[in-house]
């Protein structure tokens, strides 16, 4: 077993490229899933492709609350949000909305974020750098100008690491590029349907 490592652009391309690469594995964009398979065409090089996401959580009016708050914030805040398969938009049934929002909200404010290496009890890490940091603040923005509320957080954290608020989006829109796109940020937007044709429908209507 052999590690190497650097930056995409330089390792992954030699490696993506070179003949004696029996197969190339790769977790991220779009974009970088596209350049890989380009340049392992060249020698025929096996690929496989983990890239972009958007998943849907829908919470139907007979949910276990409890169960489902817990499993969406953990999925929302591990790794910080960076993950490509973790809950990145909520469909919640419009009889339980304004209880599921209240709760999931203060489940969100309750999140202990900081440094895992000084405290044990930590919950959510930084995000890897300040450009990731800044680009979730930037969609946050967004969407409060598209017309979505903050619910709670919102805002990155100033000072030492790359720390963003926990935060629950409300009023938002399935067209809006918070619900479309990925954030990887711990952010969760929500929008409530009236039957479960509507939330699978909602939960289709993306590229991903």
């Amino acid at each position: 077993f052999n590690l190497v490592t650097g930056k995409g652009g330089e390792v992954g391309n030699e490696l993506a490229s070179n003949p004696k690469v029996g197969m190339v594995s790769l977790t991220g964009s779009v974009p970088a899933g596209q350049q890989v398979m380009k340049a392992a065409a060249e020698n025929i090089i096996k690929v496989s492709l983990e890239l972009g996401g958007k998943a849907p959580a829908i919470v139907m009016d007979d949910a276990d609350l409890d169960l489902a708050i817990k499993a969406i914030v953990d999925s929302r805040v591990i790794n910080t949000g960076q993950v490509c398969n973790c809950a990145e938009r909520v469909y919640v049934h419009e009889k339980i909305k304004d209880e599921f929002t209240t709760r999931l909200v203060e489940a969100m404010k309750a999140v202990k974020y900081g440094d895992p290496l000084k405290d044990k009890d930590i919950q959510m890490g930084p995000l890897i750098n300040k450009a990731a940091q800044e680009s979730v603040q930037q969609k946050v923005n967004r969407a409060v100008q598209e017309g979505a509320k903050i619910a709670c957080g919102g805002k990155k954290v100033e000072g030492a690491g790359s720390f963003f608020e926990p935060t629950v989006i409300t009023g938002a829109t399935n067209d809006m590029e918070i619900v479309q796109e990925e954030i990887f940020g711990p952010v969760i937007p929500i929008i409530s349907f009236a039957n479960l044709d509507e939330a699978i429908a909602l939960a289709n209507d993306s590229e991903f």
